[in-house]
Formats: C-alpha cells, sequence, structure tokens
C-alpha cells in the first residue's frame, strides 16, 4: 500500500473513532412517588431517556422523610463520580427513601437515536439501625453485557457495615453500549432486607456513533482516498 493512502486510512480510522468524553447524568431518583409498586417518572433524566423503578412484593416502605440529604446521587463531589442532584440545588423536600431493598429494580431505556456507553449506576444507602452489618449486591442485565458487584463497601469509606449516615455507592459498568431502542435493567439485594436506598442515579458518557454508522463513514473516507491515489499514478508516470 501507497504511503499517502496508508496515511489518509488511519486519518479516516482516527476521524470516526467514538471520542471519549465526561458522563452525564442519564437518569436520577431522589424522591418516590410509587404507584402500584411501580415509579415511572425520575426527577431528572436525559431528554430521550426513561426510567422505571419497580418495588418488591417484601418492600418495607417508601417514606418521604429519612433519606439521604447531602445533596449527590452517590459519591458526595463530582471529583469521586458523584452527580449533584438538581443540578447542584437539592430541593430539601425531596429526602424520601426506599426502605427494603430485596427486589427493587430499575429499568432505564435509551429512546435516543444513538447509543451511548453507560458508566456508573450510583446510590446512597444504609442500614435501618439494625445490629447487623450490611452489604449490598447489583445485578444488571441489557443486550450490551450482564453482570454483577456484591459485598460492595462504600467509596466515601464508610464500608460495611453501613450505618448513619448513608453511604455512597458506585457501581462500575465498564462502558457497556446501550444502543438505541435498548434497556438495561438493574436488581438489588441486601443482607440486611430493611436496609434503605435513596439517591439513585444512572450515568453514561455521550451519545457515540452506532457501529454500523462509524463503518459506513469509514469506508466512505478510504474508498474517496483510494480513487484519489489512482487518478494521481497516471500523471505520476508521464513526469
Amino acid at each position: 500500500m501507497k504511503r499517502p493512502l496508508l496515511s489518509l486510512l488511519i486519518g479516516s480510522a482516527v476521524f470516526v473513532a467514538p471520542q471519549v468524553a465526561s458522563a452525564t447524568l442519564l437518569v436520577g431518583y431522589s424522591d418516590f412517588a410509587f404507584t402500584s409498586n411501580i415509579d415511572n417518572t425520575p426527577n431528572e433524566s436525559l431528554s430521550g431517556f426513561s426510567g422505571v423503578l419497580t418495588k418488591s412484593s417484601t418492600l418495607i416502605d417508601v417514606s418521604t422523610t429519612g433519606g439521604s440529604s447531602d445533596g449527590f446521587y452517590g459519591p458526595d463531589s463530582t471529583l469521586g463520580g458523584g452527580v449533584a442532584i438538581g443540578g447542584g440545588v437539592p430541593n430539601p423536600t425531596n429526602n424520601g427513601r426506599i426502605g427494603g431493598v430485596a427486589g427493587v429494580t430499575l429499568t432505564v431505556t435509551n429512546g435516543t437515536l444513538a447509543a451511548y456507553a453507560l458508566e456508573s449506576l450510583l446510590f446512597d444507602g444504609r442500614r435501618n439501625g439494625e445490629a447487623n452489618p450490611t452489604t449490598y449486591t447489583v445485578s444488571w442485565s441489557s443486550p450490551g453485557g450482564s453482570g454483577s458487584q456484591g459485598g460492595m463497601a462504600a467509596v466515601n469509606g464508610g464500608g460495611a457495615p453501613v450505618t448513619l449516615p448513608y453511604d455512597d455507592f458506585k457501581v462500575n459498568l465498564g462502558s457497556i453500549i446501550l444502543g438505541a431502542g435498548q434497556s438495561i435493567v438493574f436488581t438489588w439485594s441486601a443482607t440486611d432486607v430493611t436496609s434503605r436506598i435513596d439517591n439513585i442515579a444512572l450515568t453514561g458518557l455521550t451519545a457515540i456513533p452506532e457501529t454500523a454508522s462509524l463503518l459506513a463513514l469509514g469506508c466512505l473516507v478510504a474508498s474517496g482516498a483510494l480513487l484519489r491515489t489512482r487518478r494521481r499514478a497516471p500523471m505520476l508516470r508521464m513526469a
């Protein structure tokens, strides 16, 4: 392969590669409004994303009080991967929590026309005053990948057992790609079934082109480069 063409192909590959960007909030729940065991209205969401939070039949309660009041989903700073509730202006009345996490599920659907690289699931958690230690397990399933993270220690150093006040948790998702129209489902469990969770959020990277679009664009650029090289060849021989 001639050097000019090789250079152009490399350039086209760089051009069509997805760009790394900072994570953004896709859906977030800081208050809860369950109806028939379902809360399908996130407090915050990126345009095109929707969430359905479902409680189990063993759920202890859902309350408008007794929740985490630190003003962040997960870690208490953006440096730790947390996201400020309400863009940094949390409403003090949105202080609810879910008591009893066994079987609680969150389904997030990408209703946009682009794929997103998921980064992390954030939440705050604590036990309900019992003496027994509490550790959380979160499982997830999606077309782009499934997994589970158990025995989680709080990212703010609180660790387990989780005590007052709420500790912060961050589940790393390994950049799962959630394509247009696809959904991911998260399920919580805990060693103490009365443990509480609050300030739940899913973050991801800004939209990236679908693989098919990247391939098509790459082929188009490469074809143009090849055609240009072939047209220049006779002129070089004449010279």
